[in-house]
């Protein structure tokens, strides 16, 4: 064998390697031996995840507990003027998890105040994604000044090498825990009493209408959870927390609410309580079945929605349109067209990028960050509010889907026979891309 051949040889070995280690589907059951953490146990499990960090205890199931109250805010415009109005009004932590943070005229609202809270001497924590925020690139300059003003920066790395501490403090970390995974979670809590979640980064193009996005602002006991999962992982990427008791982070509900709710995470290699209850909500949708998503590249999940259609429950969805959306990853979903229309499943084109991702099954929602491809279902770490009320799902009928639908145009299948073959090409690449 040749030099070259050798190389070559050497290259794809690399590549397979690389391709097992990162892009493979790993499911570990629920064999029920992880035990749920309530909200009145999230203060001890935090308080232990700080004084020991440990990327694999991450892997949380989280008992079922209650909002008092729910908000559902459509589009950039509206989200994050409330938002900001929150961080501003903090009285004691402002604690983000956020995959996309660049600058722009939105990240520009938020700065000021950002630094204004931790110039008045309130924690201002953040959780960055090295690749969605281009932390090392156009983002550098923005982030040192943020540091510089006293926020704490740890961020998260999907490419080696893994470094921990905070911005202005990073050492590395001579290990492989988390690399080829982009931390693609959107989380906000203000003072142990308020969440926010959903689908957008700190940028532009989720406000200026180029992407269809949404936030929920929730309130309720459940927050608690959302407070211990920002400081585990904080802890666990080397940001410093005190020591001891974190109850001043763990403030009582001034009114835990009585909305049944359920915080899920993915957490990889393999957890995935995200993903299982997305299918378990497709599997078992008795008569409706809404749902919003940029990305719907697997294939195992247009056979739970083609399956539903065939069981008789009326099926619509909104994802973007052609003109809008992902060029490649339209054509793969594209590609399902025929089955889906076939099976009686409406479906909607939106004529921008819809970025968020809902889904809504009779009288339960799942709102949060999972796309529903491989990345987000077997591959990143991604969290979603899992909410059993019939008013809620009647909201995001009548304030997201209604309106979106209102909006949208009926989505047809390719016509031409390049443009089938080339769908069909992609879709068969989907779990790659």
């Amino acid at each position: 064998m040749g030099r070259l051949g050798l190389v070559g040889g050497l290259v794809a070995a690399v590549i397979g390697v690389l391709g097992w280690r990162f892009l493979r589907v790993v499911r570990t059951p629920d064999d029920g031996s992880r035990e749920p953490i309530p909200v009145d146990g999230a203060q001890a499990w935090a308080e232990s995840m700080v004084a020991s960090p440990d990327h694999n205890r991450l892997a949380v199931r989280f008992a079922p507990s209650t909002i008092a109250s729910l908000e559902l805010l459509p589009e950039g415009r509206r989200f994050y003027p409330r938002i900001v109005e929150d961080i501003a009004a903090a009285q004691h932590s402002v604690h983000v998890i956020q995959y996309g943070f660049k600058p722009g005229h939105v990240a520009d609202s938020f700065l000021p105040v950002l630094v204004e809270r931790a110039a008045a001497g309130i924690p201002v924590r953040m959780i960055l994604d090295a690749v969605g925020s281009a932390v090392s690139g156009v983002s550098k300059e923005m982030l040192d000044g943020l540091s510089a003003a006293g926020v704490q920066i740890t961020v998260h790395d999907a490419m080696p090498p893994r470094r921990t501490g905070t911005i202005g403090d990073r050492r590395v970390d001579w290990t492989s825990t988390g690399l080829g995974h982009v931390d693609h979670r959107k989380l906000y809590v203000i003072d142990g009493r308020i969440g926010w979640m959903g689908g957008a980064g700190i940028e532009d193009h989720f406000e200026d209408g180029r992407f269809h996005d949404l936030f929920v602002r929730v309130t309720g006991a459940l927050v608690g959870q959302l407070q211990a999962t920002f400081l585990g992982s904080f802890a666990e990427l080397g940001g410093r927390l005190p020591d001891g008791a974190l109850s001043d982070y763990f403030p009582d509900a001034a009114d835990p609410g009585t909305i049944d709710t359920t915080f899920l995470m993915n957490w990889p290699p393999g957890w995935l309580p995200v993903t299982d209850a997305a299918e378990r909500l497709m599997d078992g949708a008795r008569e409706r079945l809404e749902i919003m998503n940029p990305y719907v590249g697997d294939r195992g999940v247009v056979d739970r929605i083609v399956a539903a259609a065939e069981r008789g429950v009326t099926v619509r969805m909104v994802v973007p349109d052609a003109v809008h959306g992902n060029a490649v990853a339209y054509a793969a979903f594209q590609h399902h067209y025929d089955r889906l229309l076939a099976a009686g499943v409406a479906i909607w084109e939106y004529p921008a990028l819809v970025h968020a991702k809902a889904l809504v099954a009779d009288d339960e929602v799942l709102v949060g960050t999972l796309n529903l491809d491989a990345w987000a279902l077997y591959r990143n770490p991604e969290i979603a509010l899992h909410i059993r009320d019939a008013g809620v799902a009647e909201t995001f009928r009548r304030d997201l889907f209604e309106v979106d639908i209102a909006a949208s145009q009926a989505g047809a299948a390719a016509a031409g026979q390049r443009a089938r073959l080339r769908n069909a090409v992609l879709e068969r690449m989907a779990p790659l891309l």
